[in-house]
This record gives C-alpha cells, structure tokens and sequence, in this order.
C-alpha cells in the first residue's frame, strides 16, 4: 500500500508516518520504483505507536525499544509497558496521599470559626 493508504488505515497524518520513518520506529519499508510499498507490518506497527502515544509514551522511549524485521521486540515492549504501568501507580498513590493531606487541612480550616466567619463574610459581598 501507499502511504496515502496507510495514514487513512491507521489515523496518523502522512508528516507522522514520515517522522515514524525518520526515527526508525518502522521496519524498513521496499520500494516500488520511487515509491514506498508499506505492508501490513508497517500499519500494525504504526497502530501500536499511535496506541502507545496515548498512553504516554513519547516517541523517544519507543526508539529505545529494541527491533527487528518486523517491528518492536515484544520482550523489551512488555518491559517497557510494565514500567509505565508502575510509574503510573506510582504517580496515583501520591496523588491520593497529597489528596488525603488536602481532605485533613480543608477539614481543619472549615472547622476553624475564623476561617468561617471570613467564608460568610466573602459569601455577603
């Protein structure tokens, strides 16, 4: 297929298609001629990339992933995966800390006839 085809199969706009190229996050791609013959391996991997885009992946961690003919190296995309997987869990569980602190300080302000008063006070303007 054209790369026409493979940007209207995959979603990705032909610059992204050309920069996935450029960045080698393709497998090496025949030629017909002058033109470039991509094949279905080529549009499961541009799937996988723009799947991967958003779930937070940044081009540059992808090029790190190992390749062969026909695209990532699962093994090292699995470890990949799993390392954004605890990273985010890592992320969530501050951030329900850092909520919890919040909860426990609103709590204490709210409770506080100073605070309460100021809030009424606001509250009438």
């Amino acid at each position: 297929m054209r790369i026409g085809e493979l940007a209207k199969l995959s979603g990705a706009s032909l610059k992204a298609l050309r920069l996935y190229e450029s960045k080698q996050l393709l497998p090496p791609v025949p030629r017909i001629g002058q033109y470039r013959d991509y094949q279905r391996a080529h549009l499961d991997q541009v799937l996988l990339i723009r799947k991967a885009q958003t779930l937070g992946f940044k081009l540059s961690e992808l090029q790190e992933i190992q390749q062969d003919e026909q695209g990532f190296h699962w093994p090292h995309l699995l470890q990949l995966m799993q390392h954004k997987q605890r990273q985010t869990q890592a992320t969530i569980n501050q951030l329900q800390t850092l909520n919890e602190a919040l909860k426990e300080v609103i709590s204490e302000l709210e409770s506080c006839p100073i605070t309460r008063s100021r809030i009424e006070t606001c509250e009438d303007i």
